[in-house]
């Protein structure tokens, strides 16, 4: 089936405004439809079994799936027939990762999804159990054990997911300047939809635009505005695949100013028009 818009989970709906993170333990029997949210949410599934969707690419989720969702990512989960998918669910905004671990996630679009098994999963839950735990009282520094576990989880899903040593080698941070183009292409990856230009992320970060272009293209290989086009074509294959928006709506949703614009880009990106590509992908719907 497919969905007019994906549903938008923002902050103000879940999050606390006291505490920059929430964390549930939540049982799902139903479809939970497609949808995105403001902020980061991870996952991890102590028992049941489905199909989670996400950015229209299916996969199955079952004990010790664990999966990170950013601001950018849709997803839908299906439980099995008969099965209850039991599953801590934390969400959190990005002052609970460490600029250094957001770099290292970030810098490359990823979808982070691992199973975890036997003694791993074990430890994994340890993790969980202790998060939860000093989420229901408050004491002192709960915060800072919740932020060191959710690092630990993170770090450890980073190691098993399947990065490539290319990546690996082209987030490595060789200076002040290198470190600020990794900052930026978060940025750019949480705003994309927005009106950004070079000049404006130039001045966040006090260069000069001529300078940060060319330190963009060096440390990434491509130019700022590519990136830019690629961070909205990603977001607009996720969209046409989840929904049904036409293709100008998709277009005005994912950042685009003009219909006849997207469409060449993506032609020229992917080598089939939108219209082909939801064609192609309606078998998902």
């Amino acid at each position: 089936m497919r969905h007019r818009l994906p549903e938008l989970l923002t902050n103000d709906q879940y999050m606390n405004l006291s505490s920059s993170f929430r964390i549930f333990k939540n049982q799902i029997r139903n479809i939970i439809d497609v949808h995105c949210h403001e902020f980061y949410e991870l996952s991890f599934v102590t028992s049941g079994s489905g199909v989670q969707k996400i950015n229209g690419v299916e996969s199955p989720i079952t004990k010790g799936s664990i999966f990170l969702l950013t601001p950018a990512d849709f997803h839908e989960i299906v439980p099995d027939d008969d099965s209850e998918i039991q599953l801590y669910n934390l969400i959190f905004t990005s002052e609970m990762i460490h600029q250094q671990l957001m770099e290292l996630l970030f810098s490359v679009r990823h979808v982070y999804l691992h199973r975890f098994e036997d003694q791993e999963y074990e430890r994994m839950l340890w993790e969980w159990e202790r998060i939860w735990d000093e989420a229901q009282i408050s004491r002192i520094g709960s915060q800072l054990i919740v932020r060191g576990a959710i690092d630990r989880v993170l770090i450890d899903l980073y190691r098993h997911c399947n990065i490539q040593q290319s990546d690996l080698e082209n987030r490595s941070v060789r200076n002040t300047t290198d470190a600020v183009i990794r900052s930026s292409t978060i940025f750019i990856q949480h705003h994309f939809r927005e009106s950004i230009s070079l000049e404006q992320i130039a001045k966040h970060y006090n260069l000069s635009p001529n300078y940060f272009s060319g330190c963009f293209r060096q440390v990434l290989g491509i130019s700022f505005q590519t990136y830019v086009i690629n961070t909205r074509l990603e977001f607009a294959k996720s969209l046409i695949r989840v929904s049904n928006l036409s293709i100008t709506e998709v277009c005005l949703s994912s950042g685009f100013n003009t219909l006849a614009y997207f469409e060449r880009m993506f032609k020229k990106k992917l080598g089939v028009t939108p219209r082909e590509y939801r064609a192609q992908h309606s078998s998902n719907a």
